[in-house]
This record gives structure tokens, sequence and C-alpha cells, in this order.
């Protein structure tokens, strides 16, 4: 039987498949509206499941205005398409600062217009918005709304969305120059240098290593680690390895079906392991390279179209205590 992905887990898959996705779009260059949208949506719900937001919104800047091209929460798909002044509450302050808005209690915040939350009669508590930067400009919003569990937003929840925020305002840009490539051929150029930005092996693995160090977090786990597949070889290697002892497991390659990572590439299945030493797949050389004692574990495949392009790992839970 398999083991149920925790929320977390899932989140950080799900961020992977969407980096999948878009080099997919970007190589194919089939980023039209549509495609855009449908790619904001995603990255919204992956966005809202790590930082444990209950609702939230994309918006871009179009002329004067910020126009809702995703959104999440009660009466959200009556926003879609919805425009506002740039400018207008904090979305808009946002927009306008080109600053990081983190409010704690809007209510008691200038900045905020409570117009929409009263007309989808949802009590908004507290917001983090982080502007889209362009180039040389905003041009949008990510805004998140609610923390679950009455908390606050934090700081790790910033520096996350920040990270996120700035390689999604890449994917928005390159996407509106193919958009204009047809009536701009001049633009190519542009297009290929931008490209060459978001294809950076180094802007990829800033992203997946702070989603990785906040999946990692959110699990209470003490390490965390992603292996991929390597297509040409068949075997993985550790794309992102958190720890003190990071560096050496990026030393390691397994075959497929090698080690607990290998079988659960190989199977297609999770595992959970509350007994790594004594479970009869697991690859003690590691510890031999790492000098890192591995309790237990937390495994998941990562499929991209009903392949799996890698592993999740959840390393050791914090205090002494078991993954359930």
């Amino acid at each position: 039987m398999g083991v149920p992905l925790p929320a977390e887990a899932k989140a950080f898959t799900n961020l992977v498949l969407l980096q999948k996705t878009k080099q997919e779009l970007l190589q194919a260059k089939q980023i039209g509206p549509e495609e855009l949208d449908a790619f904001l949506a995603d990255y919204l719900k992956v966005i809202l499941s790590m930082t444990g937001a209950g609702a939230g919104s994309i918006l871009l800047l179009e002329g004067d205005d910020l126009v809702f091209h995703a959104s999440i929460g009660p009466g959200s798909h009556r926003l879609i398409g919805r425009r506002m002044p740039a400018g207008e509450g904090i979305a808009g302050w946002v927009a306008r600062s080109g600053t990081t808005c983190v409010s704690a209690d809007v209510s008691t915040d200038p900045r905020w217009s409570g117009k929409i939350s009263a007309e989808l009669h949802f009590k908004t508590k507290n917001i983090m918005a982080v502007p889209l930067r362009g180039t040389d400009k905003v041009i949008g919003v990510i805004e998140i709304i609610n923390k679950s569990e009455g908390r606050r937003f934090r700081k790790d929840d910033q520096a996350l969305l920040e990270s996120l925020a700035g390689q999604l305002a890449l994917d928005v840009a390159y996407a509106r120059l193919l958009a204009g490539s047809q009536k701009e051929a001049g633009r190519r150029i542009m297009q290929m240098q931008l490209a060459n930005v978001l294809n950076s092996t180094l802007d990829q693995r800033e992203v997946r290593n702070r989603a990785m160090e906040s999946a990692t977090s959110l699990m209470d786990a003490e390490v965390g680690s992603l292996l991929l597949v390597d297509e040409k070889t068949n075997d993985l290697f550790f794309e992102v390895a958190l720890g003190e002892q990071g560096k050496r497991l990026k030393e390691i390659r397994l075959k497929m079906g090698e080690g607990i990572a290998g079988w659960v590439a190989a199977n297609d299945k999770p595992a959970l392991i509350n007994d790594v030493e004594n479970d009869p797949r697991h690859f003690k050389k590691a510890r031999a390279i790492t000098q890192f004692v591995t309790r237990n574990m937390v495994c998941v495949p990562v499929r991209s179209r009903g392949t799996v392009i890698g592993v999740l790992q959840a390393i050791n839970k914090k205090g002494g205590g078991l993954f359930t």
C-alpha cells in the first residue's frame, strides 16, 4: 500500500513539476494568454500550500491597472479579469512602491482597501504581498492572505515568496515577449537573453533550494534532499541536498532501484520508514561517505505526465520523533 503524501512534500513536488512544465512551454514557445493564466493558477496553488495561506491572488500590471490573472479563495472566480487602479489597496501600494508588504492586521493598516473583501463576504486578517519585478519595473504583485491557524506570516515565508516571485516575474516577462514576437521581430534578441536567464541552472537551483528549505522546515525534518533522474544514464543524482553533509551527498549517484530513493523511483511508490538502518533497501555506503546517521525518512516520487523524474526525501524527524 502507498504511504499518504505529506501536504508539504506534495507542494514541493508540484513546484518541481511546474518548473518542468514551464521549461517545456518555453522550448515549444507555446505560452499564450490561456497557457500563462493556467500556469499562474497552478503556481499560486503551490505558493499557498508552501506558505500556509488560506487565499491569494496574482495580479499583473496592464497600463495603469492591476488585473487579476489568478485567484484562490471564497468567490475568487469572480475576480479573474477584474481590473483595479494601480495604487489601490495593499497590492496597489506594492505595485507602486516595488516593496514587499507584510500586514499583520489589515484592519489597522491604512493601505488596505476592504472593498473586495466586503463584496466577497470574506474576512481578511493578514496579508503578505510581494512585487513581481521585470528588468526595469514592477510588472505585477503576488498577494497571499490569512496565514493558517490564526498565525502571522514569518520572515521565512517572506524569503520564500520573494524568491518564487523573482522567478515568476521572469517567466511572465518572457511569455509576454513571446506573445509579442510575431509583431516585433526585433525582440528576438531580448527573448534569447531572457531565455538564457530562465534556463540558468543557478536560477532554477536557487528556487529549488529555497523551496526545499521551506518544505523540510514544515515537515519538521532535520534535512531534506531532491534527487532527479539523469535522462542519459537513468541514474539518480542529488540536485538539492541540505545540511552540513550536503556537498558530500552530491558525490553519490544511485542506480535505478538502488537504495530507498532508487526503490521509490523504480516502483513509483512512496516510502515512510522509521527504522532506516534495518531496512534492506538502505544504501549503507552513504553513511560511510557522509558520516551522517539516517534514522527515519519520508521518500516520495516526483512525477511528470505519468513518468517519475525524481525523488523527494525528508530525513530524520526533529527531536528524535517519528514520521506519521
